[in-house]
């Protein structure tokens, strides 16, 4: 009998009008959170970059067709809103998914800016995998 997991990993999934694999970049300064993501989500067929501030993940966004950015939002050198905005306005095919931890700070939400942003998606870190995997299918879904 298989397994739920197997069952999702031997599912066909598209995206975006393509078949199973998305090139994804994953920004973030805690090291030990992309290489997980990095790790799972090559795991799960995608290709993955990894980067740990917005101004390295916006050149890298120059460089190479990315589906999907999975984008921190307190980083060094240039935090996640602003790379978000930016992002959403020089490379609009790619869809967008804003992380963080739960902090609203004076009552200001940074998730729910990050949707004002340009961002597709947000995930509450911590965030189970099968989360992740839904939110990531969500935002490809065909819009209704």
């Amino acid at each position: 009998m298989m397994s739920e997991s197997n069952l999702r990993k031997n599912e066909k999934k598209t995206f975006a009008g393509q078949s199973g694999s998305l090139k994804i970049l994953v920004m973030d300064d805690e090291i030990d959170i992309t290489n997980f993501l990095s790790s799972f989500l090559e795991g799960e067929a995608h290709s993955v970059k990894t980067v740990g501030n917005g101004n390295d993940g916006l050149m890298m966004c120059a460089k190479h067709p990315f589906d999907l950015a999975i984008v921190d939002l307190i980083m060094p050198d240039k935090e996640g809103l602003l790379t978000i905005f930016e992002m959403h306005e020089k490379f609009p095919q790619i869809k967008i998914i804003a992380m963080s931890g739960k902090m609203p700070l004076l009552g200001f939400d940074y998730l729910q800016t990050a949707l004002q942003f340009g961002a597709d998606a947000c995930l509450i870190k911590p965030f189970a995998t099968d989360e992740l995997l839904d939110t990531i299918t969500n935002v490809f879904a065909p819009s209704a």
